[in-house]
């Protein structure tokens, strides 16, 4: 985690969120990305047809291998006093039926990409990414600020969601606590990420189990699409 020493570890209640938040993000991105895409649609997408058909033609003619391959996709909106995140497509080309390009095929890329439902829905995939990373910061700056159980709960809800176990007590026995310093300048992003956390609990499954063939890297978190 940013801001901690590689030894620290998060207090129990910080740690079941983690991996709480993690999940909820993983079946949310997963559940809103269209259904309809497949993984040979995303590919076309993003490489020239003529490419597409040289991988495809020669994929027989060599010894299979398990090599994913990673595009960059290169994000388009930051917010204020952000550095762009890290994002990628990972790709098993070998799932597939094709060679795994170079690594400098996919330079070109971010020039030729095409308008369309695949790219608006990769997109859409890094924005939903972008607002989970929010969720993502609020729970490394409790952890950093020794946030309390009660004061996580009364600043931002969605902490009910995500350890309803730790926090099931505070309903019948309240606890004090002490504003934590500097709490305000989160209240935005808390209310956002607060609403966004309700939606994702609400979003109705249903979906067959993701094939792992195309998945979505955002900094240090990777996603299933289809």
């Amino acid at each position: 985690m940013r801001g901690r020493s590689r030894s620290h570890k998060p207090s129990p209640y910080k740690a079941q969120c983690f991996h709480a938040l993690r999940k909820l993000e993983a079946d949310y991105l997963f559940a809103m990305f269209p259904p309809e895409i497949t993984p040979d649609e995303v590919v076309a997408a993003l490489l020239p047809k003529d490419y597409l058909s040289m991988l495809k033609t020669c994929f027989p003619l060599v010894s299979p291998t398990k090599e994913r391959s990673q595009c960059p996709l290169h994000f388009k909106v930051v917010p204020p006093g952000h550095v762009p995140p890290v994002v990628k497509l990972d790709v098993d080309f070998s799932e597939l039926k094709l060679l795994t390009p170079a690594d400098d095929l996919f330079e070109t890329v971010e020039n030729n990409l095409k308008p369309g439902p695949v790219i608006e829905a990769l997109m859409g995939a890094v924005e939903m990414a972008t607002q989970f990373a929010a969720a993502h910061e609020i729970l490394e700056w409790f952890d950093r600020n020794d946030v309390s159980l009660a004061a996580a709960r009364y600043y931002w809800p969605a902490i009910c969601t995500l350890a309803p176990d730790e926090t099931a007590h505070l309903i019948k026995t309240p606890e004090r606590f002490k504003e934590p310093n500097g709490i305000s300048a989160l209240l935005p992003k808390l209310r956002a990420t607060h609403t966004l956390i309700a939606s994702a609990v609400l979003l109705p499954g249903g979906k067959p189990k993701p094939s792992g063939i195309i998945r979505l890297w955002y900094e240090y978190r990777t996603f299933d699409l289809v």
